[in-house]
Parts: C-alpha cells; sequence; structure tokens
C-alpha cells in the first residue's frame, strides 16, 4: 500500500513539474501579436531573453535560455527588427532568430539614390502601416543624408524610429570600408556627405561626379560661394547647405572623398544633360549662351 502510494506521489510530481515546464514553452496569453521587436547587435543570450521576456514573447528566460543551450546555436541568433505575426512556442521563437526570420511577409522597400527626408518620408508612409510623414520626419529630423538608398526586407509593423535606425546602420556599415578616405580628406564626414548629396543631384555619370566634386571643393576651400542650382542656399551664403539635401548613392560619397583635379571653376548641364566645363567666368558665360540659351 505505502510502495503505491509513493508511485503516485511520484507521478503526481513529475506530471506537475512537465505540466508546468510546458505552460513555459507556450506563448503568454498576451502575445503582442505585429509587435516589432529590435534585437541589437552583439546581444547575448540572456539579454535576448529578457528583451524577449519585457515584451511578452516569451514566458521564461531560464527555459529560452535552456532551449538556446541545448541545441547549441547562441552564436547563430541574429540581430534585427522581428515582427512575431502570431503567438509561437518557444521552440519556434528561437528558430526565427536563427534563422534570421524577420517577417513571414516582409516589405520590399527599395529607396531610391537622390531622396530628400521629406520625399522619403512619403515613401514610407505608402509602405508601412505604423508610419506616417510625421512621425518619420520627425525621427529622421538628425539623420538627413545619412539613410542609406537600398532595397530592404522589413516587418510591415515597423515604426519610425526603428526604420531610421536600420537605415543608419547600413549606412555606417556600407560606407565602412571607405573609412581611411574619409580619415585623409580633410574633411569631415558631416561635410563630405553634404557635399556627396549636392554631387547625386547635379552629376548623373561617375566621372561629372568626380570633375564636379573638384570644382565644388575648390570654391569651398576659396570660401567662395558653391552656387549650386539643387541648393538655393548657396546662391545666398558661403559654404554648404544646414544638412544634406538628399541621401547620396556609393558612387557620389566616393566622387566627394576622390574628387578629379582639373583647371575648372564653373560646369553647366546642356538640355541634353551634357556637362560643358569652363575655367573662367568668361568661358563659362560663352557655355551658358551657346548651350543653354
Amino acid at each position: 500500500m505505502k510502495e503505491r502510494r509513493w508511485l503516485i506521489i511520484f507521478f503526481s510530481v513529475v506530471f506537475l513539474i512537465i505540466a508546468v515546464t510546458f505552460s513555459f514553452i507556450l506563448p503568454p496569453r498576451n502575445f503582442p501579436t505585429n509587435l516589432v521587436i529590435d534585437i541589437p547587435t552583439g546581444s547575448t543570450t540572456s539579454q535576448i531573453a529578457d528583451l524577449l521576456y519585457q515584451n511578452k514573447i516569451i514566458r521564461s528566460t531560464k527555459i529560452f535560455e535552456l532551449v538556446v543551450l541545448r541545441q547549441e546555436v547562441a552564436e547563430h541568433l541574429k540581430a534585427g527588427f522581428y515582427q512575431f505575426e502570431k503567438p509561437l512556442i518557444i521552440g519556434q521563437v528561437v528558430r526565427r532568430l536563427t534563422e534570421g526570420l524577420f517577417a513571414n511577409n516582409p516589405v520590399k522597400f527599395t529607396v531610391p539614390e537622390g531622396l530628400s527626408v521629406e520625399q522619403l518620408a512619403v515613401l514610407t508612409e505608402q509602405n508601412f502601416s505604423g508610419i506616417n510623414q510625421t512621425s518619420f520626419l520627425l525621427a529622421a529630423s538628425s539623420s538627413a543624408g545619412f539613410l542609406f538608398p537600398d532595397t530592404y526586407l522589413l516587418p510591415s509593423q515597423l515604426k519610425s524610429e526603428q526604420l531610421v535606425k536600420l537605415m543608419r546602420a547600413n549606412f555606417d556599415e556600407r560606407i565602412e570600408e571607405l573609412k581611411p578616405k574619409i580619415n585623409q580628406a580633410g574633411h569631415s564626414l558631416e561635410k563630405n556627405i553634404k557635399m556627396a548629396a549636392l554631387v547625386e543631384e547635379e552629376a548623373k555619370t561617375k566621372i561629372d561626379r568626380r570633375i564636379i566634386a573638384g570644382i565644388l571643393w575648390k570654391r569651398f576651400d576659396v570660401e567662395m560661394k558653391l552656387e549650386v542650382d539643387v541648393a538655393t542656399s548657396t546662391y545666398q551664403t558661403v559654404g554648404f547647405p544646414p544638412t544634406p539635401i538628399v541621401s547620396p548613392g556609393l558612387e557620389s560619397i566616393e566622387a566627394a572623398l576622390s574628387p578629379e583635379i582639373t583647371p575648372y571653376w564653373f560646369y553647366l548641364s546642356d538640355k541634353q544633360g551634357k556637362m560643358h566645363y569652363a575655367r573662367t567666368f568668361a568661358e563659362h558665360q560663352n557655355n551658358i549662351a551657346r548651350y543653354l540659351k
């Protein structure tokens, strides 16, 4: 009789342990469907577990860490913005993070080179339900010119702050190989991006971008007004506009960092888009009369 009683107690305890453990594997009842979670680069398993727990994606940090440890996938957890479209058990959450499956139906978001922050705000509002122009402009106010033009696959519920952070991080990553040139350029990164933004709008070919960058840097260095048509402020004051006028692509950034040294001080684009250069203002006036009138 005693043995039977102890067996009942033993199996009851085992069942209770299994039931409790299983309950922690299940998703929380208040699982935040479609919430976008940011897993920062360099996060430890413990930090990821805490973040998921705080956002009600998992019930237990310890169970999450045990699953990661048992599957030996700690080094394969990928940073990024994750959108969970429906409640998932812990094993499924771990799988999503190891596969880098940020969203089941991501938005393909293409940002062309040469968009202003205002144009980008319109584009983001059209593509993301959680973003409007006002919120994007507020989030991007200090990042003009540094939101890298690219094609992104992103969660549909992304917020303005998250998108700005992601695009700025992409910018930092893409210009990493240019750091030696940036350090040797003699101008700050901000000034180089302001120049690249002007070049992006002023020229369309690689060689023209480098020549125009050389002309504008010469004007800048002698404190001559830049007088660039795409930025009216450059006709009124010496130096660059207060912020980059658009987000430049890599080719324009490289042109700003490696300008072509020429004897030219002036340039114009004719009605067919071909560039004409001049050494003196008199030559420039002749080009205006010949190609624009």
